[in-house]
């Protein structure tokens, strides 16, 4: 919504980009004519689970366990890991559907089992992460060979007999990565709330 309309009700002061549109109308006024002046729109707070995380991965049963472990536990961060099989969009192209949640997400994590390393669908989804920029987190089963692969890149080490160390190192850094992300949000949006105020300022003085 735009920032105020003339002859709304006061907002209550809410999240982190609320406090500019809360500072707005405590200084002029709800209804304020020289609140037409300024149709800014700002971002919404964030959700809960603010952080999206595509998470590519095998079809077989052998790392279902892990995958729904590690939803579980990003969760908890308030970290949002997306299923593409839990996410049906019948009728329609699975590569489209894959692009898109990708090329929208804050990251990829890739569980490079066995079966993953061996998974046609998880190094084109790699592929599409890393052509649109995205960090892409491996998670290495032990004994999965990484020569020309994750070689160069730091990774998570998967003992298949304990999957819950690598699962909490996961989702103990992507909940880094999440408040990350909050911190710079709430930083921009700080700056715009000064810049809007500025503005005000400048038009109550004409």
């Amino acid at each position: 919504a735009t920032l105020l309309e003339a002859g709304a009700a006061r907002p209550a002061r809410t999240e982190r980009h609320g406090d500019a549109r809360w500072m707005a109308t405590g200084f002029l006024g709800a209804s304020s004519p020289q609140l037409r002046m300024f149709p800014f729109r700002l971002p919404s707070g964030g959700s809960p689970l603010s952080y999206n995380v595509f998470l590519s991965h095998s079809m077989g049963d052998a790392d279902r366990h892990i995958v729904d472990k590690a939803v579980e536990n990003a969760r908890l961060q308030g970290v949002d890991l997306y299923i593409a099989e839990r996410d049906p969009q019948y009728g329609h192209e699975l590569s489209e559907k894959f692009k898109s949640r990708i090329r929208t997400a804050d990251c990829m994590v890739v569980l490079w089992t066995k079966d993953g390393a061996d998974s046609h669908w998880v190094s084109r989804e790699v592929g599409i992460a890393q052509d649109a920029g995205r960090l892409v987190i491996p998670v290495v089963e032990e004994g999965v060979d990484v020569t020309g692969v994750w070689s160069h890149i730091e990774y998570v080490k998967l003992n298949r007999d304990d999957p819950d160390t690598a699962i909490g190192r996961l989702t103990g850094y992507l909940g880094q990565l999440k408040t990350k992300k909050e911190t710079q949000e709430a930083l921009v949006g700080a700056a715009l709330a000064v810049v809007i105020l500025a503005l005000l300022i400048y038009a109550l003085s004409k």
